[in-house]
């Protein structure tokens, strides 16, 4: 082993001193005085360590480190390295001990010498969650580090950091009386006001990653806290109402509405809705409200929210918000009877890509149920022409069903007769629908 060692050495030292590698070598490197002695210490361990001889490589990386602390960032990644690879193989729980505390110390030592501290917080909070969140003693300090890796990143924390946060609190809290059910409250409110910005950034690809650990974290919740509807009205909705424009308190009691299921907290549900929407507009926040209110009975409303939705649409979402919130709103004005505005909206959807079957079954059914609007009472051919029309929007949507009702209810072929028509001759509905028409017969 020892003529392995010193093989490797010599070899190593020949490359390094060899003039390309030296030259690549002192690029950022801030040598100390004894500079031959920590060069021959980097090769040595950097050769230990490839070859998985980590106890050796601490011996010589911990030379460096204490003679050299400036030396390069790269000392403090290879001695974290070096030092949770011995963590992991140390049998005697107190020297495994020891390891964790001197990866923990690395990453201090290395904001110390060479800044960063939020990128080397958020990577020391995810190494103390991996060493210590079994340890009952260490969860405060390790909420400790998790927050402030948290606070320091914000969207760019590492994914899994919001989680662990939410896990050691709930171990905490359940273990100890040092935590209370509002300090689980903002913690939750942190991590999930930092995973919605991340869900609204991030491509298709990661966002079921993010939402896996939303559920997760909700689950933690719900498990840590008794979250339902009295709760929520008796406790939560009082503060909001004292201060109805605390945005954060406003998301938090919105989300535990739809954890606990509470829906027929309608007045929470809008109160706390609006208060959202107005401090940060969005389309789909907007939907939301609009969906409410029409479940609610109230049109008016919906239209109003699904319209001003419309002002936040954007990105490669754009056209099919348009598409939905125009089609949502067709429908809210056929319920109301508005069959004018129901038919423009229904047109507006169809041209930002709505689907054809719904845009022309509502225009369809639109027509069908106008026979009293546009009958004169003059003659049975041009009152019947709203089931041509209505047969035409069917026909565009592909509805066999509605076709065949439809001519059920065309002109007979003595009716066209006795007017001096023939088929295919063009009829003009003058009424609200305000269409020509090519003049069809009922099948006999």
């Amino acid at each position: 082993m020892k003529s392995y060692r010193s093989h490797c050495y010599l070899l190593g030292l020949s490359l390094f001193f060899s003039s390309p590698f030296l030259a690549l070598a002192q690029k950022g490197w801030n040598w100390p005085e004894d500079k031959a002695t920590a060069q021959e210490r980097k090769v040595l361990y950097t050769d230990l360590m490839n070859h998985g001889n980590f106890e050796e490589a601490a011996q010589n990386i911990q030379w460096l480190l204490d003679n050299a602390p400036d030396l390069h960032v790269s000392l403090y990644i290879h001695a974290q390295k070096i030092f949770t690879a011995l963590a992991k193989q140390a049998s005697e729980p107190q020297k495994k001990r020891e390891y964790q505390d001197k990866v923990m110390s690395l990453f201090d030592e290395r904001i110390k010498y060479f800044q960063g501290e939020a990128n080397v917080s958020n990577r020391k909070a995810l190494a103390a969650y991996n060493f210590f969140r079994k340890e009952q003693s260490m969860y405060p300090e390790l909420i400790q580090i998790l927050e402030k890796a948290v606070h320091l990143n914000q969207e760019k924390v590492i994914d899994y950091n919001l989680l662990a946060l939410m896990d050691i609190v709930q171990r905490e809290k359940k273990l100890s009386k040092t935590l209370t059910e509002d300090d689980v409250l903002r913690y939750y409110a942190l991590v999930s006001d930092i995973l919605e910005i991340k869900k609204a950034n991030v491509k298709d690809s990661g966002k079921e990653r993010l939402e896996k650990i939303s559920r997760k974290i909700d689950k933690i919740l719900t498990t840590t806290v008794n979250i339902d509807c009295v709760f929520i009205r008796n406790k939560l909705f009082p503060r909001f109402e004292k201060n109805p424009t605390d945005l954060k308190q406003a998301r938090n009691i919105f989300r535990f509405l739809v954890i606990a299921k509470c829906d027929n907290e309608n007045d929470i549900f809008l109160s706390t809705g609006q208060a959202i929407y107005q401090g940060e507009p969005t389309y789909r926040m907007g939907k939301v409200l609009a969906q409410k209110s029409a479940a609610l009975k109230r049109p008016k409303d919906a239209i109003f929210y699904f319209e001003d939705a419309l002002k936040h649409v954007s990105g490669a979402e754009a056209s099919r918000q348009k598409a939905e919130a125009n089609l949502a709103i067709a429908r809210l004005y056929a319920g109301m009877g508005d069959k004018i505005q129901s038919r423009n909206y229904a047109r507006t959807a169809s041209e930002f890509g709505a689907n054809k079957a719904d845009v022309f079954n509502l225009i369809g059914n639109l027509y069908l149920s106008s026979y009293e609007d546009c009958r004169k009472g003059v003659s049975r051919v041009e009152d019947k022409a709203v089931y041509i029309a209505a047969y035409n929007a069917f026909q565009k949507a592909g509805n066999q069903k509605m076709m065949s009702l439809c001519m059920e209810q065309f002109p007979t072929k003595s009716e066209i007769f006795e007017l001096g028509l023939s088929e295919g001759s063009d009829l003009n509905l003058d009424c609200w629908i305000n269409e020509i028409v090519n003049l069809q017969r009922k099948k006999e």
